[in-house]
Formats: structure tokens, C-alpha cells, sequence
């Protein structure tokens, strides 16, 4: 669900557990976080998660988003499916870290298409390994569930997947 950066201070002060919420690219997410700060509420605070860049080729985003691939698919909110999974404030600036390259990349398709393959090939009870090559650098990857190595218990820098140089 997305909310507002009013919304969230609201949730916030009558006490709710805001871990998993997606800030609406309109919130304040600066103020939202003063707001964490200044109550001591450190574990809700949220990284920003910043806008897609406007430097993607178009023409290969537009051919990744036809991707024949379930409707509910095509328009998940990928940071919410993420940010639900993290439990720490680290888990979820990784996260956030991540995305920003994904989505400078033009690559938010294909991390929508691994979470409907993952989640196809769990419904069908198929194995997959646990993990190679510089895949397993991408802590978003790890929570899809496209590999099973945990990139920030080894501090493995998302520079090592994708080369952001």
C-alpha cells in the first residue's frame, strides 16, 4: 500500500509498525524520517528510494514491459515486495541502494519477471541452485529467491553484479 508522507507520521505516532511501507514519490520522505529521529523510532526509518532515471534507453524498457508475464506481474510494485521482506534498517538501505541501479539500468522489468518465475517454479516444486557468479552480489536477488547466498552476511558489494561504473 502507498501512503503519504502525513499518512506515515500518523501510523507512526499511534504506534504501527511501519517497516514495510512505500513512501509515494509526492511524500516527504525526509520529513517522515526527522519525524523517526526525533521519537526514536530508528528502525522505521526509511531510505529513499530514488525516481527512475530518465537516461533509459526507452525503446528496451518499453520491449522488457511486454513481456508475456501475468498482469499482476507486470504492475507489482517491486520496492513493496522487497522492502516487505527486509527486517533491518540495513536490509532495507541495501535495498533501496539496489534499486536505484536497477532501476537506472532499465532493469525493473526483469526483476518483475525472476519474482513471477521464482514464484512459478516454487508452485512447481522445481530445484534451482543455490547460486553463482556475480548474482549473487544483488541482495534484491537473494530475496526474490534467485539465489540463496545472503550478499550483506558476506558484504558483498552490488558493484560485483552490476557494474554501476
Amino acid at each position: 500500500m502507498e501512503f503519504d508522507g502525513e499518512d506515515a507520521v500518523e501510523l507512526l505516532m499511534r504506534g504501527h509498525d511501519l517497516t514495510t511501507l512505500w513512501l509515494s514519490p509526492t511524500a516527504s520522505i525526509a520529513d517522515y524520517n526527522e519525524v523517526c529521529r526525533r521519537h526514536d523510532k530508528l528502525a522505521h526509518v526509511i531510505p529513499a528510494i530514488p525516481t527512475p532515471s530518465s537516461t533509459v534507453a526507452d525503446d528496451t524498457t518499453r520491449r522488457r514491459e511486454t513481456w508475456l508475464i501475468p498482469e499482476n506481474y507486470r504492475t507489482l510494485c517491486v520496492h513493496s515486495y522487497l522492502l516487505e521482506r527486509c527486517e533491518r534498517a540495513e536490509e532495507r538501505e541495501r535495498v533501496a541502494q539496489e534499486l536505484g541501479v536497477f532501476e537506472q539500468h532499465g532493469l525493473m522489468p526483469v526483476l518483475r519477471l525472476m519474482i513471477f518465475l521464482v514464484d512459478h517454479w516454487r508452485d512447481q516444486q522445481f530445484d534451482w541452485g543455490v547460486g553463482r557468479g556475480s548474482s549473487v552480489a544483488s541482495y534484491c536477488l537473494f530475496l526474490i529467491g534467485v539465489h540463496k547466498i545472503d550478499s550483506l552476511a558476506y558484504a558483498l558489494p552490488i558493484e560485483e553484479f552490476l557494474r554501476d561504473k
